[in-house]
C-alpha cells in the first residue's frame, strides 16, 4: 500500500463506515484487515455481517494471506467464518508465515473439507467455489508441501475429531481444484510423490494450472510428477504446466515427454521448461521432440525453453541434433516461442539453419511472439529467419526480440518489413538496427508498433517523417518510447525535436506508458529542452507510469535541457507517474536536473530509484544541490539510492569530500521543526548502497573520512529512515575505524529501525575501537529486525599482540550473538582469514543457541583442519544449536578437517542442511569418501545441492562415488548446472 499509515489502521474507519451504511467492502480491504492484530477484529466483524447479509462485497475473488502475522488460532477462526454461499471466492493466497507449523495443520484441515466438494469446516459450510491455491514464494518446505497435498487424499477426521467427509474418492464428489501454484519454494521428492498420489487417486482430476517453478525438484522429482500424470485415471484437462528452474535436466524432461506422448495432457497450452540445462538431449527425438511428433500437443500455444544450452551436448560440445529434431515438427497452435539465452553460434557457417527452415516451411504459422535475444545466432542463420518472415512464414508475428545486428541482418529485417507480411508487429527489440524499424514506421509498414527507440542525431531526418505520421493519425499511439541523444555538433534539429515532442504529447497522453531518455556524450542540450517543451505542450499524461532518465557525465550543453526535464517531471502533468528511475553521473547535469525537480514536487506515490555514478573527484556543489532537494521534501517517494562508479583518484582522493558528504547524510534524516512539520524527510527510503572507492572510507592522514562524515550527518539528523531495510557497501578499498564508528552510532541511535540487511562486503580494518563500536551497536535492541549480516575482515599480523587482538574482537562478536537481540538473524557471512583461536572464540556465539533462525552460514575463507577452531565449529553445527540452517558454505583444507565434520554429524544430529557448498576445498579421496558416507547412512536427508569447484581434484572413481551418493545435486569441476 502507498499510504503512510499502516493498512489496518487506515482501513478500520472506512470499513466500519461501510458496515453501518450497508455498502460494499473489497476483498483487498478484508485481506489487509485480517492479516494484522490491529485490524483483525474489524475484519472478522465484516465477515460476520457478510454472512448475515447485512453488508455486501464489491468483489471477493481472492483472499490474500501473504502478510498474515497472527497465530494459528486466529487463522483457524478466520477460515471458519468465511461466508456461506460465497460463490465468488476462487483463490486463496498464502504467505511465508502461514506455511509453517502449526499453521500448516490449519490449512490441511481447511483443504480436507473440500474432498467432498462442499465439505464442512469447524462447524460451518466451507467456500465451495474455491478453485485455486496459490502458495508461491511462501518458503514452503518439501514436507510442508507434501502434507498439504496429502490432505486432498487422506482423512484427517480420525486425528482431529472433525466430521468425516464422505465420498472423498468419488470423481463426482471431488472438489474441482483448477490451480495449484507453488512456485519459488523448497519442494522436492516428498511433494512430488504426494502430487503423484493426488493425481492417481483422483483428488486432482480437473487441474487447469500447475506451477512448481523454481523448486529444486531435480530429475527424479520431475519424473515423479510425470508418473503422476500417467497414473491419472483419464487424460487431464491441464492447460498450463510450469517447470522452469527445477533442475529437471534432460532426464526429467525425458520422463515428462514420455507422459505427454501418452496423451495425458492433450489440452496443454503453456509449457515452461526454462532454465533447466536440459541441453540437446532434452529436446531430441527421445524427449520433447518425440512428444511433439506424436501430435498429442497440438493445442500448445506457449513453449518456453530459455537458458537451457539447447545446442550443447552433455559432454560440453556443440550439438544441434536436438534443435533440428524439435523444429522438424509442426507447431499448429504455437503462438509464443522463447529461445532466449541459448547459444546457437556453433562453429560452422549456418549451424542453426533449422529455425529459418521451419518458419519458411510454415511449421510456425501461428507464431505471435519470438524471443531470440542473447542467442548469438550466426549472421547466415539470422538472415535466413528474416527471409522466411519476408516470405510470409509467420504472418501473425507481433513481438520479435533479437540480439545485436550487423548491416546485412538489418537489411534482411528491413526487407521483411517491406514485404507487408509483418503488418501485425507491435514490439521489436534489438541492439542496433532500430533505424530499420523507424523506416518501417515512416513507410506505414508496421501501423500497430507500440515501442520505439530513436537514436539522435543519426535518425534526425527519420524523426521528422515519423512526426508527420503521428500528426496524420497513421500510427497506433506508442506505449514504450526511448530517445537516445548522442554527440551533436549543431542544434539545427531542436525545432524538429520540439515538433516530435508535441506530436507524442498530443497523441500519447492517453497511451504512452514508458518513457526512457538517454543523454549521452556530447548530446544536444537544446534538443532535450525542445523535446520537453513539446511534450509539455499537450494535455495531462494519464497512462505514463514509468520514466527512466540516464545522463552521461559528459552530456553537453548549458544545463537548460536537464533543468527543463526536472521541471516537467515535477510539474504534475504526469498524474499517472508511479516509477522514476534516475541513472545519472555526478556532474553538472545532475545539479541542473535537481534544480528542475525542486521547482515542483513529485507525489509521494512515485517510487524513485536513484543511481549516482562518479567519474571524477571533488563534485561537492552537485552533491549539495541533491542534498537540498532531499531536505526540501521534493523526493518523498525515494525508495533506493546508490552511489558508485569509477573514479581515477589520487591517493586519499574522494568523489565527495567531508563537508558535502555530511550535508548529504544530514539530508537523509532531516526533519523540520515546528507544529505541522513532516515526521521524516524520506519516509519510504528502503535501500542505500555506497561504493568505498568513490566515497573514501579508509583513513589516510586525518582521522575522519568522507564516508564517516556522511554517517555522522545521518546520526546528527533529528529524524530517521523508518523504512530502510538494506544498507550495503561495496568496493575494493578498506573501511576504516572512523567510518565503522559513525555507522555504529547510527545503529545505536535507532536511525534504521527496520534494518534487515547489513552488507559490509568491503574489507573492514577492525581496530579494537571500531570493533567495540560495532559490537556495542549489535548488542542493542535496535538490531532486532536484522536478518542478514555480511562481514569482511582485513588480514591479521603475525605478531602475538595482533593474534590476541583478533581473538578478542571475535569474542566481542560472539557476545553480540549470545545476547539474543540477533535472535531473528537468518544469514551470516564472514569473509577473511581467521586464526584457529579466533574461530574458536567466534563459535562461542554460534554455539550459544541464540541463532535458532539462522538459515545460511558462510565461512568460505577459513580452512577447516585439525585445529581447535574446527572442533568448536563442529560443535556449533548441530540441529540443536541451528535447527533452521539450510545453506552451509565452508572450505575444508584437508581430509582430516572434512572427516572431523562428518564424524561430528555422525555423533550428533546435523542441522537440516539442503545446500552444502565446499568450493575452494582441497581435500582428497578420504574426505570425499567420508562425505559420501553421510548420504549412505541418511544423516543429511534434505541435502539436494553439493558443490565443489575446479580447485578440488580426486580420482574419477571417487567423483563417481559422490555422483552416486548425490545423484540429483552433485556439481564439480566443469559442471555448469546452476
Amino acid at each position: 500500500m502507498e499510504s503512510s499509515v499502516d493498512p489496518p489502521e487506515g482501513y478500520c474507519v472506512p470499513a466500519l463506515s461501510a458496515i453501518l451504511s450497508h455498502t460494499g467492502v473489497s476483498a483487498e480491504v478484508v485481506s489487509d484487515l485480517v492479516s494484522d492484530k490491529a485490524g483483525f477484529g474489524t475484519g472478522w466483524l465484516i465477515l460476520q455481517f457478510i454472512r448475515q447479509k447485512h453488508v455486501g462485497l464489491s468483489t471477493f475473488l481472492s483472499l490474500d494471506l501473504k502478510d498474515f502475522s497472527l497465530g494459528a488460532g486466529k487463522l483457524r477462526l478466520l477460515l471458519s467464518c468465511l461466508p456461506e454461499g460465497l460463490v465468488s471466492l476462487e483463490t486463496l493466497k498464502g504467505g511465508a508465515h502461514v506455511c509453517t507449523e502449526p499453521f500448516l495443520f490449519v490449512l490441511q484441515t481447511f483443504l480436507q473439507s473440500f474432498r467432498g466438494g462442499t465439505g464442512r469446516l469447524m462447524g460451518t459450510v466451507s467456500v465451495a467455489s474455491l478453485k485455486n491455491l496459490n502458495l508461491s514464494k511462501c518458503d514452503l518446505s518439501d514436507s510442508g508441501g507434501a502434507s498439504l497435498l496429502h490432505s486432498l487424499t487422506s482423512d484427517l477426521a480420525g486425528e482431529s475429531g472433525l466430521e468425516r467427509v464422505e465420498g472423498g474418492r468419488d470423481p463426482g464428489c471431488v472438489h474441482a481444484w483448477m490451480g495449484w501454484l507453488c512456485a519459488e519454494n523448497r519442494l522436492r521428492s516428498l511433494s512430488m510423490e504426494a502430487l503423484r498420489s493426488a493425481f492417481s487417486e483422483g483428488a486432482l482430476s480437473r487441474p487447469l494450472r500447475l506451477d512448481v517453478s523454481n523448486n529444486p525438484l531435480g530429475p527424479s522429482g520431475v519424473a515423479t510428477l510425470a508418473r503422476g500424470l500417467s497414473a491419472a485415471g483419464k487424460a487431464l484437462p491441464l492447460q498450463t504446466l510450469k517447470l522452469s528452474k527445477t533442475t529437471a535436466r534432460a532426464e526429467g524432461v525425458k520422463a515428462l515427454s514420455a507422459s505427454l506422448k501418452e496423451g495425458r495432457a492433450p489440452s496443454l497450452q503453456v509449457l515452461d521448461l526454462g532454465g533447466n540445462n536440459i541441453k540437446a538431449e532434452g529436446v531430441g527425438d527421445v524427449a520433447l521432440a518425440g512428444a511433439l511428433g506424436t501430435g498429442t500437443l497440438s493445442f500448445l500455444k506457449v513453449l518456453i525453453l530459455e537458458k537451457n544450452s539447447l545446442a550443447v551436448s552433455r559432454h560440453g560440445r556443440w550439438d544441434f541434433s536436438g534443435a533440428t529434431a524439435l523444429f522438424a515438427n509442426q507447431f499448429p497452435s504455437l503462438q509464443e516461442l522463447d529461445l532466449g539465452g541459448n547459444d546457437f553460434q556453433g562453429i560452422t557457417h549456418h549451424p542453426f539453419s533449422i529455425l529459418g527452415e521451419a518458419v519458411r516451411a510454415g511449421r510456425l504459422l501461428a507464431l505471435q511472439r519470438l524471443n531470440l535475444s542473447d542467442t548469438h545466432i550466426r549472421r547466415a542463420d539470422m538472415v535466413a529467419v528474416f527471409n522466411a518472415l519476408a516470405a510470409g512464414g509467420a504472418p501473425s508475428l507481433q513481438a520479435l526480440h533479437l540480439g545485436s545486428m550487423d548491416r546485412s541482418e538489418a537489411e534482411a529485417l528491413a526487407a521483411a518489413f517491406e514485404s507487408n507480411h509483418l503488418s501485425e508487429m507491435r514490439d521489436v527489440r534489438c541492439w542496433g538496427g532500430m533505424g530499420v524499424v523507424m523506416r518501417a514506421i515512416a513507410n506505414e509498414k508496421v501501423p500497430f508498433l507500440r515501442n520505439l527507440q530513436i537514436i539522435l542525431p543519426a535518425a534526425d531526418e527519420m524523426t521528422g517523417r515519423i512526426t508527420e505520421r503521428f500528426r496524420k493519425g497513421g500510427v497506433v499511439p506508442l506505449e514504450d518510447l526511448e530517445l537516445v541523444f548522442e554527440k551533436n555538433e549543431d542544434n539545427s534539429s531542436a525545432e524538429r525535436m520540439r515538433d516530435f515532442g508535441r506530436a507524442v504529447g498530443e497523441a500519447g497522453v492517453s497511451s504512452l506508458q514508458k518513457l526512457k531518455l538517454s543523454l549521452g556524450e556530447g548530446g544536444g542540450d537544446e534538443q532535450v529542452e525542445a523535446l520537453v517543451e513539446g511534450l509539455g505542450s499537450g494535455g495531462e499524461f494519464v497512462s505514463l507510469t514509468d520514466v527512466s532518465v540516464d545522463i552521461d557525465g559528459s552530456f553537453g550543453g548549458g544545463g537548460r535541457g536537464c533543468r527543463a526535464l526536472g521541471e516537467f517531471l515535477s510539474s504534475g502533468k504526469i498524474s499517472s507517474l508511479r516509477r522514476l528511475e534516475l541513472d545519472i553521473s555526478l556532474g553538472d547535469s545532475f545539479r541542473h536536473l535537481a534544480e528542475g525537480l525542486g521547482v515542483g514536487s513529485l507525489a509521494p506515490q512515485v517510487a524513485v530509484t536513484s543511481s549516482v555514478y562518479c567519474n571524477r573527484a571533488a563534485q561537492d556543489d552537485n552533491v549539495r544541490a541533491f542534498a537540498a532537494l532531499l531536505r526540501a521534501g521534493k523526493l518523498p517517494g525515494l525508495r533506493k539510492m546508490s552511489v558508485g562508479g569509477y573514479v581515477n583518484l589520487i591517493r586519499g582522493g574522494s568523489a565527495i569530500e567531508d563537508e558535502a558528504a555530511r550535508e548529504l547524510g544530514e539530508a537523509f534524516t532531516h526533519q523540520e521543526r515546528g507544529v505541522g512539520a513532516c515526521a521524516v524527510c524520506l519516509p519510504k527510503l528502503e535501500e542505500l548502497e555506497f561504493d568505498v572507492d568513490v566515497i573514501r572510507a579508509e583513513e589516510e592522514e586525518e582521522t575522519v573520512t568522507p564516508m564517516a562524515s556522511l554517517f555522522r550527518g545521518v546520526a546528527a539528523g533529528r529524524g530517521g529512515l523508518p523504512s530502510l531495510h538494506t544498507l550495503r557497501f561495496c568496493g575494493s578499498r578498506l573501511m576504516g575505524e572512523s567510518t565503522i564508528c559513525a555507522l555504529s552510532e547510527c545503529i545505536r541511535k535507532g536511525k534504521f529501525p527496520q534494518l534487515r540487511n547489513l552488507d559490509l562486503s568491503v574489507v573492514l580494518r577492525l581496530t579494537q575501537k571500531g570493533m567495540h563500536a560495532l559490537t556495542v551497536a549489535l548488542c542493542t535492541p535496535h538490531v532486532k529486525s536484522l536478518r542478514s549480516l555480511i562481514l569482511d575482515k582485513s588480514g591479521t599480523g603475525s605478531n602475538p599482540a595482533a593474534r590476541t587482538a583478533e581473538t578478542v574482537l571475535m569474542g566481542q562478536l560472539a557476545v553480540a550473538f549470545s545476547l539474543g537481540h540477533l535472535r531473528g538473524l537468518e544469514e551470516f557471512s564472514f569473509e577473511g582469514h581467521l586464526l584457529p583461536e579466533s574461530l574458536s572464540a567466534l563459535c562461542v556465539g554460534l554455539e550459544s543457541g541464540e541463532l535458532r533462525c539462522l538459515r545460511s552460514l558462510k565461512i568460505p575463507t577459513v580452512p577447516l583442519g585439525e585445529d581447535e577452531g574446527t572442533s568448536a565449529l563442529c560443535k556449533a553445527l548441530t540441529a540443536e544449536k541451528m535447527p533452521a540452517l539450510r545453506y552451509l558454505k565452508l572450505r575444508c583444507g584437508c581430509d582430516k578437517g572434512l572427516k572431523k565434520l562428518v564424524k561430528a554429524w555422525e555423533d550428533a544430529e546435523p542441522p537440516p542442511v539442503e545446500r552444502l557448498d565446499l568450493s575452494g576445498s582441497s581435500f582428497g579421496d578420504q574426505g570425499a569418501v567420508a562425505l559420501a558416507s553421510l548420504a549412505e547412512i541418511g544423516r543429511l536427508p534434505l541435502l539436494w545441492d553439493v558443490r565443489l569447484d575446479h580447485s578440488w581434484s580426486v580420482e574419477s572413481s571417487v567423483k563417481a562415488l559422490l555422483r552416486a551418493a548425490f545423484p540429483n545435486s552433485f556439481t564439480y569441476r566443469d559442471d555448469s548446472d546452476s
